[in-house]
């Protein structure tokens, strides 16, 4: 009876192990399926990587939106745990060398100092700019990590396990009152047999209090019943453990029927216990991690199925056993399945989005994490089925935020620019005709400045509705940005339909906007420009329609334009007079002249204006009027103005050397788009301090509209200027606003008078009063004056009789190359 005891119950012991393994091999494809999120980052100059996209799995993951992420890398980086970020980090660096892709796993750490496992995938790509990018993939593994670690805990109970499974017997003597218990079961119980008192109640001292009844009591049953024994107990022992035994046993009788001996097995099950509990345990996770999972074989049979499936579909599980995978994905049927199986089988994890029919016949946007796990010499494919219909619609109107104004409704330029593509294609194909309305609203800024950008906000959302009332249904109308709409028409070739099309637009314009409680005008200036008739390509469309909207600007707005080849041409023009400008400054064709500022009470030259000057080697002498607005619109003007600021400093360098002790100074002109860099100013007075020039030898002039621009540093960046040494002084004064609150807010050093108010001044009274009341306010409040555009000896008369205390003009001299004009203060000291 011992030996066959020990063998049902080591047969099913090996049952229970078996399940467990199962589990196991279970457990660790889920956690092997966990989604995340991908991203890209990328190093900058100082090596620091930046992240410049991330999807939207970050949210959940890290805590973090998409775009908090980009404009805060280091918010991102934080979430990493202190003793993982320098391995990452440097994983990332060794990979920008090799180029080679790695994978790791950190922890991450939020806010209430909970802590989740990552798993970190990235693939290297060195750009032609010498930057490098990672793309790559992030992963929450910490249910894996966690199903590892149980596993491993696991594997090393089985172990002790099978080391330990072994059955004691025990044998009590009814009549006598004496036990006698195997050695195996002296080590069970953890007592030391020579210090035992081998009788049924001492054993029973050695039960859990708990349980010393129900044993017991079963005991006697079986004696009284003369039935098989077998109980589950608890040992407790004087540190505190307990163990769980499983014993079995068989009373024996003598002839008369009186109860003589009982033989029985001890069996420690603890470990068994607690395996019974973390398979409880880990079925409980599966029906509660929040996700489907499904357990299919290669016949597409359904073969498990969690809670989370069941919800997610509205079926039962019972129903769902029934059925194939086809059944439920609109997008597979039983070929396809078979590729698919093909495909699982090569790659071993497969994740796709597809659709899942609920019971009730609607579709769910799922995403599926397959993988290819083996149990018992069969292949499963086991997944983790996520419902993204959240993420579906967040993607959809991510997309629409993308792709259309915000205010309007219409297509934004990112679409439009789409849809322009597409139907240029068409008519490629089909040798039809697309057109182009480029729309401006005229004295729109006005609206924003006096009425503020509410109200502009409601005249574009207005002026969008009418517009859209004048075009065909087939028709794109969509905002380019600020007060710009473009319109595209298909299949419209005729200029006298472009025409009505246009005026019908500029018509529905001159009707009063209501604006809350105001009343606005405005007007439209259109240009109209057709593909192919016109021009050949997308931008050169676009462009087109612009140059003829600008010239309706320029006609007096309110009104449309055909582009012209003379535009055209204009524009060819100023393309190629933009490469001879770069090609100017790589081959030092520009250089300065320097127009003499007089002090009017001494009439010695103590000051002098850089002027640029372009002698081209075809055209000549280039008016500073014709390229500098081109060196604005391309930026060029960054390098001129460096140009201009060395020269200016070699000259004063010179002008030094011939009088060392004249109080002398050269100003450079500044322009709005040179003080947009944030360090603007910042090399040209470490050059000064190279050079060993004094700083307040050099004078910047800026004008009027740099100071009620919108620029929110400007006082900053000046005041950069002002404590280095150099002065600043305020060009065309008079001309603009002349906000006097700027002259108290901003620390300027010198007023110059424009030269409008000095042409006039033997003539014109007012000019006079204009004038003299400037220098008289410009000495009130600390400042000295220039006037400009002298041309005569009685207006410089005029002006010192005003106290006026520098002129500059004709009278003295014309912009000077430097020579000329350093050997004219060499005559003026002797």
């Amino acid at each position: 009876m011992e030996i066959s005891g020990n063998t049902f119950m080591a047969l099913n012991y090996s049952s229970y192990i078996s399940k467990i393994a199962k589990l196991e091999e279970q457990l660790a494809g889920l956690a092997a399926s966990m989604p995340g999120f991908i991203y890209t980052l990328k190093d900058d100059a100082n090596n620091n990587l930046n992240v410049s996209y991330v999807s939207n799995g970050i949210k959940e993951l890290f805590g973090l939106t998409p775009l908090e992420t980009i404009e805060n890398t280091s918010l991102f980086w934080s979430r990493f745990h202190q003793n993982d970020l320098e391995r990452i980090l440097a994983l990332f660096h060794k990979s920008k060398i090799s180029l080679m892709p790695f994978k790791d796993e950190a922890r991450i750490c939020y806010p209430d100092e909970n802590t989740s496992w990552i798993e970190i995938r990235s693939m290297p790509q060195l750009n032609e700019d010498g930057t490098t990018e990672w793309h790559g993939l992030i992963m929450d593994i910490t249910e894996r990590v966690q199903a590892k670690e149980a596993i491993l805990h696991t594997q090393s109970a089985l172990q002790q396990a099978q080391h330990i499974a072994h059955i004691g017997s025990w044998d009590v003597d009814i009549v006598n009152d004496k036990l006698t218990w195997s050695d195996e079961t002296f080590r069970i119980c953890e007592i030391d047999k020579t210090k035992f008192a081998a009788t049924f109640s001492a054993f029973i001292e050695t039960v859990h209090p708990d349980d010393r009844e129900k044993v017991i009591n079963n005991y006697n049953d079986s004696i009284t019943n003369n039935k098989s024994y077998q109980i589950e107990h608890r040992l407790l022992f004087s540190d505190g453990r307990v163990k769980y035994i499983q014993e079995r046993g068989e009373p024996y009788f003598d002839a008369i029927g009186r109860p003589i001996r009982f033989i029985g097995t001890s069996l420690d099950v603890t470990e068994r216990k607690r395996f019974e509990g973390l398979v409880s345990l880990q079925n409980h996770a599966l029906d509660h991690i929040g996700e489907a999972v499904y357990l299919v074989d290669e016949q597409a049979r359904i073969c498990h199925i969690n809670k989370a499936a069941c919800t997610m579909l509205g079926y039962s599980q019972e129903e769902l056993l029934a059925i194939k995978i086809y059944e439920l994905d609109p997008n597979y049927y039983p070929e396809h399945w078979q590729n698919h199986w093909k495909e699982l089988m090569q790659k071993g994890t497969i994740t796709l989005e597809t659709l899942h029919k609920s019971k009730l016949g609607a579709l769910i946007p799922v995403e599926v994490n397959a993988n290819a796990i083996q149990h018992e010499g069969k292949i499963f494919n086991f997944a983790l089925v996520r419902n993204i219909s959240e993420r579906k619609l967040i993607e959809e109107k991510m997309y629409h935020q993308a792709s259309y104004d915000f205010l309007t409704g219409l297509p934004n330029r990112r679409l439009l620019l789409d849809r322009l593509k597409e139907e240029i294609i068409t008519a490629r194909r089909s040798q039809s005709n697309v057109s182009l309305l480029f729309i401006d609203l005229d004295h729109f800024k006005e609206v924003n400045d006096t009425l503020g950008h509410h109200q502009g906000d409601l005249l574009l959302s207005q002026a969008a509705q009418r517009i859209q009332l004048c075009i065909r249904e087939s028709d794109v109308l969509g905002r380019m940005g600020g007060d710009e709409f473009l319109v595209i028409l298909t299949g419209a070739s005729e200029l006298a339909h472009l025409g009505r099309v246009a005026q019908n637009i500029i018509d529905a314009m001159t009707t009063p906007f209501s604006l809350d409680n105001n009343i606005s005008y405005i007007s439209a200036s259109i240009g109209v420009a057709s593909y192919p008739s016109d021009v050949d390509t997308l931008e050169s469309l676009i462009s087109a329609a612009d140059q003829a909207m600008y010239v309706a600007k320029e006609r007096g707005r309110n009104g449309f334009s055909f582009f012209t080849t003379s535009m055209q041409q204009e524009v060819q023009e100023r393309l190629a007079l933009a490469n001879d400008l770069r090609e100017a400054i790589h081959k030092k064709q520009l250089e300065i002249y320097l127009q003499p500022i007089v002090e009017i009470s001494t009439e010695q030259i103590v000051k002098a204006e850089a002027l640029i000057r372009w002698n081209h080697p075809r055209h000549g002498m280039v008016p500073p009027d014709k390229f500098i607005p081109i060196a604005e619109e391309t930026g060029l003007i960054h390098e001129i103005g460096d140009l201009v600021f060395h020269k200016a400093a070699e000259v004063m360098s010179r002008w030094l050397e011939i009088d060392p002790h004249g109080y002398c100074q050269i100003s450079v002109n500044m322009s709005a788009r040179q003080f947009l860099p944030s360090d603007i100013g910042n090399a040209w007075i470490s050059h000064l301090s190279i050079i060993n020039l004094p700083a307040n030898r050099l004078v910047i002039e800026i004008t009027e509209s740099l100071l009620l621009g919108e620029e929110i540093n400007i006082m900053e960046k000046l005041n950069r200027f002002r404590e280095a040494g150099i002065e600043v002084a305020l060009d065309d004064f008079g001309t603009g606003y002349s906000a006097m609150s700027y002259l108290k807010k901003f620390n300027i050093d010198y007023l110059k008078i424009d030269r409008s108010f000095v042409r006039d001044l033997e003539t014109d009274q007012n000019d006079r009063a204009i004038a003299e009341a400037i220098v008289v306010m410009a000495h009130k409040l600390g400042l000295k004056t220039i006037a400009e555009g002298v041309e005569t000896e009685q207006q410089k008369n005029i002006l010192a009789e005003v106290g006026c205390d520098y002129v500059q003009g004709y009278y003295f001299a014309k912009p000077l190359p430097v020579e000329n004009f350093l050997s004219l203060v060499k005559i003026k000291l002797q």
